[in-house]
């Protein structure tokens, strides 16, 4: 399979068009909504899934597709909505890869990460889901509070794919598990290279249970906004990923 289709395969596997789908559906009971909303933020996922592979690769080929991917996008677009499409690139997109840049930079010094800066990365990884919330709201109106769930919701399940991906990410993204063993003065150099070392280092050192209090916390606040918002779907996937992201943490 080649690189760019591998990229495609890839973001079709993202649940959030999925479960943004059906939240669309409950505030609307429109099918045809729903599906313009899925279909949006499924071409949003594979333009953020090629702009990752290209920031992180610096291969021209997926810089090519990503480009073209938003010049597809903005064609189904109207000018007012092309203009929140770019002020999301603007405010979100473009800043998180200088932001990763970074993380990078500080990993290969090997700066001893504060948990303030872990929680910042954990925040600032999952802030793509504003931008498939924001898409999906030029069909239906989707307020703050449920933007805020979903962003949460979002935050658990990269903690769930930084532990799933670990030996994946290895010495090319800023994996969570990097900043924790950062955070405790481990240098690089001696990080383990694959998942299963991974686990035996973060259970010994109680990070899995670090890593599963930030995911709780998350959980909590996502639902305490469900106290008002009545969502058995978005409660559904905050419960969903919470659980995934325990067994994944091996607790």
């Amino acid at each position: 399979m080649n690189k760019i289709r591998k990229a495609y395969k890839k973001a079709n596997e993202y649940e959030n068009q999925i479960y943004i789908s059906k939240l669309i559906f409950q505030l609307t009971n429109s099918k045809v909504v729903s599906i313009k909303a899925k279909n949006i933020v499924k071409e949003i996922i594979k333009y953020i899934v090629l702009m990752d592979l290209y920031y992180e690769t610096k291969d021209i080929d997926f810089k090519k597709e990503y480009a073209f991917q938003k010049y597809k996008i903005i064609n189904k677009l109207t000018p007012s909505q092309t203009k929140t499409f770019n002020m999301l690139n603007s405010k979100i997109v473009i800043p998180f890869w200088k932001y990763e840049e970074g993380l990078r930079f500080k990993i290969k010094r090997n700066h001893p990460f504060s948990k303030k800066e872990i929680i910042k990365s954990i925040i600032k990884r999952s802030e793509d889901s504003i931008i498939y919330g924001k898409m999906a709201s030029f069909y239906c109106k989707i307020d703050r509070d449920f933007l805020r769930i979903l962003h949460l919701r979002q935050a658990i399940e990269d903690i769930y794919d930084c532990v799933w991906d670990y030996e994946e990410d290895y010495m090319k993204e800023p994996n969570l598990i990097t900043l924790f063993l950062l955070n405790k003065k481990i240098p690089i150099e001696l990080h383990p290279k694959t998942n299963k070392k991974m686990m035996h280092f973060i259970k010994k050192m109680k990070i899995n249970k670090e890593l599963y209090k930030i995911s709780l916390n998350f959980f909590k606040k996502g639902n305490n906004l469900l106290k008002k918002k009545k969502s058995e779907i978005l409660r559904n996937e905050l419960i969903k990923i919470l659980k995934k992201t325990k067994e994944v943490l091996d607790l």
